[in-house]
């Protein structure tokens, strides 16, 4: 991939493609009628049994599952994830947690359950998440019960500038830091992390406050869309793989 720096020296930031979509209809191959496709509901309901299982708790603890992210909206693309989170009846302590905390608990077990599956829908990777009641998504533009197979909070169609300069120079700016680390080498796992930690914050921060049409969240979409979330990660666990290893 083309170092951002060489990039930007090349076109105008107005000429940057966030490779972001907006359409008429939701996504065909999931939807049917503004209703889940049957088959599609099954499906998304098997997997999150297996995953139920595989981070330890029980039917009983999970109140809902939802499907929500561009892909219950309508500016879904190629590169979009089937977003499907489970909504935990806890009041913040699980026992397979064992004492830690519960949102670094179970976000350690869905990067293992994500690192050890290819789930896909038609083509769309199942991403999975889960977070407790009381702070279930909230500002997301679509909100699809998969138990009561019913909308709880249904998507709007907004005229939305999907090539908004805001969005492009906030991707810009992290794309510069992102190409930076990796150019100069930088061996620092903490330093990374901490950014990687703040991209993510500033996804959560969007969705909270703005929802899926936020400048935030928009700005994540252009750097997953342009392969930049995607070269971190790898960076970085190349970087912690090579530490680990005994020339």
């Amino acid at each position: 991939m083309k170092s951002f720096k060489i990039f930007i020296s090349e076109v105008d930031a107005k000429d940057i493609d966030p490779k972001l979509a907006y359409h008429d209809e939701l996504n065909p191959s999931i939807w049917k009628d503004g209703k889940l496709d049957s088959k599609v509901k099954q499906t998304l309901i098997r997997i999150a049994k297996e995953f139920v299982e595989f981070i330890e708790m029980t039917d009983d603890e999970i109140e809902d599952i939802v499907l929500t992210g561009s892909n219950a909206n309508y500016n879904w693309t190629k590169l979009s994830d089937i977003d499907l989170h489970l909504i935990a009846n806890i009041d913040g302590n699980c026992v397979s947690c064992k004492g830690v905390d519960f949102d670094s608990c179970m976000r350690a077990k869905k990067t293992l359950w994500n690192n050890e599956h290819n789930i896909t829908i038609h083509g769309w990777p199942v991403e999975l998440y889960i977070e407790p009641k009381s702070e279930r998504t909230v500002g997301s533009a679509g909100v699809y019960s998969i138990k009561n197979d019913t909308w709880v909070k249904e998507p709007t169609k907004e005229k939305v500038d999907m090539k908004d300069p805001s969005i492009v120079l906030k991707a810009k700016g992290i794309m510069d830091e992102i190409d930076n680390a990796i150019d100069n080498k930088v061996d620092d796992v903490k330093t990374l992390k901490d950014l990687k930690t703040r991209i993510r914050l500033m996804r959560a921060s969007g969705l909270e406050k703005g929802g899926e049409f936020s400048v935030e969240n928009l700005a994540f979409k252009t750097l997953r869309n342009n392969g930049y979330v995607d070269k971190f990660s790898k960076y970085i666990t190349g970087l912690e793989d090579h530490q680990l290893s005994l020339e």
